[in-house]
């Protein structure tokens, strides 16, 4: 009776390990199933997020350029106007300020349109410096109007324009190559 015992014992341990080992080879199965699946969803919503994020990218480096682009043609304009010395087949003052108020328009325009695009230090330090170009622009302006009173006022705002804001410019173009990772020589 002994034997029949241990041999039954023997058999229930048998079987018992025998579907322990079946039960863990489905189980093992199965979740690698699943992580196989897992690492493939995962690998799929990583692509789909660089894409994303790429494209993000390019809209931020198209304003980027854009706002310098607009930037640099309004700074451009007003040291035309403002420059002493007019050479043959320039246009006339009246005409440099018109081209000045109208690069100020497309400045401000795109850029009120678009400030979602630029960082908040970026959008404030362009504000600032194109606020201040209208500012040296206008005294300018009025200096040629009403020489008598306001001479002074014409000759600080060309110097202003020289010595503050040059450097500004060239701080704002720093900073947007910086953020399109630009590298500059110099």
């Amino acid at each position: 009776m002994f034997w029949i015992v241990l041999q039954q014992l023997a058999a229930f341990v048998t079987g018992a390990g025998i579907l322990g080992f079946l039960i863990r080879a489905l189980f093992t199965h199965f979740m690698s199933k699943d992580v196989e699946s897992f690492k493939s969803q995962l690998k799929i919503a990583a692509a789909e997020h660089e894409v994303t994020f790429r494209r993000l990218d390019e809209e931020f480096h198209r304003h980027f350029v854009e706002v310098y682009r607009r930037l640099f043609r309004l700074y451009d304009r007003v040291a035309s106007f403002i420059k002493d010395i007019e050479y043959e087949g320039e246009p006339a003052k009246s005409e440099k300020h018109k081209m000045v108020v109208q690069a100020s328009t497309e400045f401000w325009d795109y850029l009120l349109d678009n400030r979602i695009y630029l960082p908040a230090s970026l959008y404030k330090s362009t504000r600032e410096f194109a606020t201040e170009l209208g500012v040296i622009t206008r005294d300018y302006r009025v200096s040629l109007e009403h020489p008598q009173k306001f001479f002074e006022a014409g000759q600080d705002a060309v110097e202003k324009f020289n010595d503050e804001t040059s450097q500004t410019f060239s701080a704002i173009v720093a900073d947007i190559q910086k953020r399109l990772r630009v590298e500059v020589n110099v």
